[in-house]
């Protein structure tokens, strides 16, 4: 099942940016098309060239967020996806006995630190 794969996997990066589009995107889609198909013939000639700069600054306006918080979360992806694989890596490294500067010690004194920065 492609939800239970990890966020670095491109597919799902894919998936979940895809989703997030479409549920941003699609109920503004709906609404102009009703606006066209049902709305505006209704108007007259008149009363369309009165709202059309009206109904095109607010498409604009409509349009803008969804695609700025559509910029926000690829990047907020990606950068998640660096810190997994940065994360990653380090466990690896760990589990191989890479990094040998991890004593008992070591665990106590970042133990301790924590602490002290939720306790401050």
């Amino acid at each position: 099942m492609a939800f239970r794969i990890s966020l670095t996997g491109v597919k799902s990066k894919k998936i979940f940016l895809s989703f997030f589009v479409l549920a941003s995107l699609f109920p503004i889609l709906i609404a102009i098309f009703i606006m066209e198909a049902y709305i505006t013939p209704l108007l007259g000639n008149e009363v369309q060239d009165l709202l059309s700069d009206a109904f095109y600054i607010g498409l604009s306006a409509m349009l803008f967020f969804p695609l700025l918080s559509f910029f926000l979360m690829y990047r907020w992806v990606n950068s998640l996806e660096k810190v997994t694989l940065e994360i990653m890596s380090k466990s690896t490294a760990v589990a191989k006995r890479e990094i040998e500067h991890f004593s008992p010690a070591y665990v106590d004194d970042t133990i301790r630190a924590f602490n002290l920065d939720i306790l401050s």
